[in-house]
């Protein structure tokens, strides 16, 4: 080959390679400057009009579900709070310090990556509301309940109807779960004595990924809340929001 037509060809090559680059670098500036947020926190699904849940490093707010039955949805915000105030200090995500509250039919319900009930007592689903949780789990999005004592037979009936052919499964100690950032080598920290014996915690799978995590005979809600309101030790209620800190960070990066 011609040197000179060598080097000329190889000059071309680079610059179609710059220049495909610089196009991508505006492209990706452009869409970030038009939806006022990083591309890859604003996910649609295919055939959806309604966003799937995605990270949103730079606010994170905490979903609380106010379901119907007779539970005590609201029982438990004020943990809540400080459990996004523990978070906060770390400095890894900024969050929002007061939680929202929607319900499944919510219109905004799909903007959340993270759903969080708790509560004693009932806790039904309408049909609707089954079919859009369900929409919801199967697009990404992620349930945790907190079993507050007396909420279990609600729980396990409803999420047979989520899903059918599944089951709460108990999570293996190897999960990721368990040393995203804080470890448990001994699985969810015991807050509440409840029915004794160790905390349990049960999960159902989506894609390889949680879908539903089910606490249970511990109480993690009440772990993450304010000396004065159940009078739980330091050391208690830090184990509570470490692994509650733990379960976020794996909902966002799932």
């Amino acid at each position: 080959m011609n040197i000179n037509f060598g080097f000329r060809l190889l000059v071309s090559m680079s610059t179609i390679v710059l220049l495909s680059v610089s196009f991508f670098c505006v492209g990706l500036a452009s869409a970030q400057e038009n939806t006022g947020k990083s591309v890859i926190s604003g996910v649609i699904s295919p055939g959806s009009k309604e966003a799937s849940p995605a990270l949103q490093k730079d606010d994170f707010r905490f979903a609380v579900l106010k379901y119907s039955g007779g539970g005590d949805w609201y029982e438990g915000r004020v943990g809540v709070k400080e459990l996004m105030n523990f978070i906060a200090g770390h400095n890894i995500i900024e969050v929002k310090k007061q939680p929202v509250v929607l319900e499944i039919q919510s219109f905004d319900f799909f903007e959340y990556p993270l759903i969080y009930a708790t509560g004693h007592g009932g806790f039904i689903l309408k049909e609707a509301e089954v079919q859009r949780l369900r929409r919801y789990l199967l697009e990404g999005g992620m349930l945790l309940i907190n079993d507050d004592y007396g909420l279990d037979p609600f729980v396990q009936r409803e999420m047979k109807r989520v899903f059918p052919n599944r089951q709460l499964k108990p999570l293996p100690l190897s999960h990721e779960i368990f040393n995203i950032y804080y470890s448990f080598l001994n699985g969810v920290p015991k807050i509440h004595k409840h029915d004794g014996g160790r905390g349990e915690i049960y999960a159902i799978f989506q894609a390889g990924k949680i879908a539903v995590l089910y606490i249970k005979n511990t109480d993690i809600g009440d772990g993450w809340a304010p000396y004065q309101v159940h009078k739980d030790p330091i050391s208690v209620r830090k184990e509570a929001l470490k692994f509650g800190m733990n379960v976020v960070l794996y909902a966002l990066t799932r």
